[in-house]
């Protein structure tokens, strides 16, 4: 019974997930995935970072789009493929002289005039826009998580929007991330970027990144990429990426395609990362201001800009570390997609793990009931390792997400449960011998008692038998004139 109500407990814990018990088996997995981890596998994504060294030469962040337009302007001539900011340009730059000149109006009520200065330098958006414009570019925007759908747009949603989706099977229900606003970039920066996406990663209850969403509902008809997903588009030159649904409407996103790329997500659109065990290349991006790049290092690759420096940093908490560049988890989404190793929990996936689990805990419970400690503790901890092995198995070969910790978890309880309420009657029971025939028979005979209590009874029973009785001769005699000490050691002898 012990067995049974604690395999009950253990599947109701699955299936609801307690906080404290979901956040343990994740930090368990998280182990279990470094472990498998492989170093990169494509040479398609490098990093451009705009780090101290780049600050120490160049100034301060902001920089002026002027800059923003020559580093543009160095990744296309390296030969770029895409070139996507993990960085969001939501206001113009204040030091164009267009904007100082109104600043300056505004503040002071006088008429600034710049001479000396081509006409095509007076807005430093415009500077940048240009270098957008040259290739496929990406810029970011945030979105505000909403809990419910948009019925419309906030007024302030101004900016373009063009739309790259089609959806197949879409439900009625909402299953897409939910925005109730975003931040959007300059709407000159926007018009010049062949995409917009957003920079969001969604991290788990324990503030880890386990997964991200791929894309983000915001309002009726909108619907925005990731900007990993947007930079896998331009790429591979697909006009626009769908978001394909289950045929029931029950289970929501099955997956998004890409030309004749399918990427497995979860229900919401979220796709599980398959973390690297090596970092990507990664430049300055004063190394690329001053041109000083290696051959071909740029060539044909997917651009991440980002930025490291101190005061700027874009930290996050991943399986593999606790601080982890923002802009690798784009990085490492790229390299999932290219690779084709992105992780996948299929929907039947948590039933066979709970098959297992109430399986292999019967047989757990059969096992310490009717056979001996040992043996049992032998054949639960093989059964971990044939399930631990097939877990490594499935996520290095297929990239499927088999969990064995919970199901570990839930054997281990069950035995440990189990066998201390075996000991606990069997120790009962030796208690019960003990006190029965401790003072009548050898301790040869109370051992055996004490390990067999059912070979004996009070009660009657007809049986053929040989009875042998033998006494002391002359004991009374031999009594009365021994004292008691020397009488119990003849006794015992």
């Amino acid at each position: 019974m012990t067995g049974f109500l604690l395999l009950l407990a253990g599947a109701v814990g699955y299936r609801y997930e307690p906080p404290f018990l979901a956040g343990l088996c994740r930090r368990a997995f998280d182990i279990f995935l470094e472990y498998n981890a492989r170093p990169v596998q494509t040479d398609r994504v490098v990093l451009v970072d705009i780090n101290d060294e780049s600050l120490v030469q160049y100034g301060q962040w902001p920089w002026p789009r002027t800059r923003m337009g020559t580093l543009m302007s160095s990744l296309w001539k390296n030969g770029a493929a895409a070139v996507v900011f993990d960085v969001i340009f939501i206001e113009p730059d204040r030091t164009s002289p267009v904007e100082l000149s109104r600043q300056w109006k505004n503040e002071f009520g006088a008429e600034v005039q710049i001479s000396g200065l081509s006409s095509n330098l007076w807005n430093f958006d415009s500077v940048f826009a240009g270098g957008l414009a040259q290739g496929a570019s990406v810029l970011g925007c945030f979105m505000e998580i909403a809990e419910a759908p948009l019925t419309e747009l906030p007024e302030r949603e101004t900016g373009p929007y063009r739309g790259r989706f089609f959806e197949k099977g879409k439900p009625v229900r909402a299953w897409l991330p939910q925005a109730g606003g975003s931040l959007q970039p300059v709407p000159e920066l926007a018009e010049a970027a062949a995409g917009i996406a957003f920079i969001n990663t969604l991290p788990d209850r324990d503030g880890i990144v386990r997964s991200t969403p791929l894309v983000f509902a915001y309002g009726p008809g909108r619907i925005y990429p990731a900007l990993s997903l947007e930079a896998i588009r331009l790429f591979t030159g697909a006009e626009k990426a769908g978001i394909i649904y289950d045929t029931s409407g029950i289970e929501g996103v099955r997956e998004i395609q890409i030309l004749n790329r399918n990427i497995p997500t979860d229900g919401h659109g979220r796709l599980r990362i398959n973390y690297r065990s090596t970092r990507f290349a990664s430049y300055s991006a004063a190394d690329v201001l001053r041109g000083d790049l290696p051959d071909s290092a740029l060539r044909d690759k997917i651009v991440l800009v980002g930025t490291s420096a101190a005061g700027l940093q874009d930290q996050v908490s991943t399986p593999l570390a606790a601080d982890f560049p923002g802009a690798e988890v784009h990085a490492t989404a790229v390299d999932n997609m290219l690779a084709g190793d992105m992780l996948s929990e299929p929907r039947w996936m948590p039933y066979v793990c709970l098959w297992a689990m109430l399986t292999g805990g019967l047989v757990v419970t059969l096992l310490v009931v009717y056979t001996p400690a040992l043996l049992s503790l032998l054949v639960m901890l093989s059964a971990d390792a044939v399930l631990l092995g097939a877990s490594c198995f499935f996520l290095r070969t297929k990239q499927l997400v088999v969990p064995p910790v919970e199901t570990i978890a839930v054997w281990g309880i069950v035995f440990i449960g189990v066998t201390a309420v075996k000991y606990w009657q069997e120790e009962r029971e030796r208690k019960k011998v003990r006190k029965m025939f401790g003072t009548m028979v050898s301790p040869s005979v109370l051992n055996y008692l004490e390990q067999n209590p059912g070979s004996f009874s009070l009660s009657g029973a007809k049986a053929d038998a040989t009875v042998f009785f033998s006494d002391v001769a002359g004991f009374t005699t031999i009594s009365e004139s021994l004292e008691p000490a020397r009488l119990a050691g003849l006794l015992n002898r």
